[in-house]
């Protein structure tokens, strides 16, 4: 796995939240997110994710996707605020950009690196590791023998150095904002590890050999660390969500006594048999507003207000018109030249659709449409059927694609496969989120 695989496996996550608020956040939720603080379009985000994976992927200067970020921006109609121009909130801005290209190349970078380093083979060789500065600063905005001491971490001749699994790590990391046990542990800190071989550890006192035999032999057995192990969060009182329900809305999810980003689950569900999600009520200001403009699609306007979108296998599973089924739209197809594929990505745009679409338009009696505009020139289109029942009226989702714009290039898509590469597509258990 790369560290552009890692960067597109995060859920996409909008919310007005600053980085301080963002900091509060539990790391087993926010290290699965993908998210800018105060950035609430999911389109938005979209093209930062996809950008950032690009930067991780080629390893050039960010001065090319600065440029084509910048570009991205403008087509989806960005506007800093005017106090806020030429600073660190500015999107435009270098240091904004930067930061988001840079942090996320180095948080999946370091994640890889933390997996390697503690395979049971490179432990046996290289059993601890040092903290030191590898970029210089002119102002190190950090005592860091200092954080080090604070977190537990002991200092030898100078030196600031500790076995790999010794809780230190995970302590330097809960102190700053990203809450891992592996660098990045602080915004632009210029500071990182460096592998401690066998002898320089046991001369060290850190370790003696039949320990470490032991501790090898645990690793031998242990499971190849998985990028999405903690991409839940125990909530077994439900206090947690509640307030997270707050700032997230429907995007947080608490299932069981368990919270995951409604994103995630929206990823997941080609690979279950049975599945029924409801999306949020559609914005007022948005999908309701456009609705209402319109006097043949007044009438839905009315019936929807209040109503969350349910997205079940039905669209998934529904026959196309040559035989075979929507989930085709996941993969390149011959005989659909004005279609391009699905990603996963694009089904976490689906509530942003729902709730805030660039247009609307009636196509029968009981379904309408909505379209978002895509970063790659591409359209996102949504088919909603109104089904009318004792209740009062539920929308549902009829089906969903892509189709190209005019003569522009679809070079931002990535297909199914690229975010679950050796899986097949299989039915599992049966999953149910309200």
């Amino acid at each position: 796995m790369t560290a552009s695989d890692l960067i597109l496996r995060k859920a996409l996550v909008g919310s007005d939240l600053d980085s301080s608020q963002w900091n509060l956040i539990q790391a087993g939720l926010k290290n699965r997110a993908f998210f800018s603080s105060q950035v609430a379009e999911a389109n938005i985000l979209a093209a930062l994710r996809e950008r950032a994976a690009e930067f991780a992927e080629r390893g050039v200067d960010a001065s090319e996707f600065r440029k084509q970020l910048r570009k991205d921006l403008e087509s989806m109609h960005y506007e800093p605020k005017k106090d806020e121009k030429n600073t660190i909130k500015d999107l435009f801005s270098k240091a904004r950009l930067d930061a988001i290209l840079e942090t996320n190349e180095a948080q999946a970078r370091g994640w890889i690196e933390h997996a390697e380093g503690m395979s049971a083979g490179a432990f046996a060789a290289f059993p601890a590791q040092e903290f030191l500065r590898v970029e210089n600063r002119d102002k190190p905005r950090q005592d860091w023998p200092q954080r080090w001491a604070m977190a537990g971490g002991r200092i030898f001749g100078g030196r600031m150095i500790a076995l790999k699994d010794d809780p230190v790590w995970q302590n330097l990391g809960d102190a700053g904002p990203f809450g891992n046990p592996y660098p990045p542990f602080d915004w632009g800190s210029g500071m990182g590890v460096l592998d401690v071989d066998r002898s320089e550890a046991v001369q060290l006192g850190l370790i003696d050999d039949a320990t470490l035999r032991g501790k090898v032999e645990e690793l031998r057995d242990a499971p190849i660390p998985d990028f999405n192990a903690n991409l839940e969060v125990s909530d077994p009182t439900g206090n947690i969500y509640g307030r997270l329900k707050k700032a997230f809305q429907d995007q947080v999810r608490r299932v069981g006594d368990k919270i995951m980003w409604r994103q995630e689950v929206l990823r997941e569900t080609l690979f279950t048999d049975d599945f029924t999600i409801r999306l949020g009520e559609p914005l007022e200001t948005g999908l309701i507003s456009k609705l209402a403009a319109q006097k043949p699609l007044a009438g839905f306007a009315d019936a929807l207000r209040g109503k969350p979108l349910t997205v079940d296998q039905t669209w998934r599973d529904a026959k196309r018109a040559d035989g075979s089924t929507h989930l085709s739209h996941f993969f390149p197809e011959k005989g659909h030249p004005n279609n391009i594929p699905l990603t996963v990505g694009d089904m976490e745009l689906l509530p942003s659709i729902w709730r805030n679409p660039d247009r609307v338009k009636k196509l029968r009696r009981d379904i309408f449409e909505v379209q978002l505009d895509a970063i790659d020139g591409s359209t996102l289109v949504a088919q909603i059927r109104v089904l009318s029942n004792k209740g009062g009226f539920s929308p549902q989702l009829w089906t969903l694609y892509k189709k190209i714009a005019g003569s522009s290039s679809s070079t931002g898509s990535r297909p199914f496969d690229r975010f679950h590469s050796g899986e097949k597509l299989e039915p599992t258990a049966t999953r149910i989120i309200p």
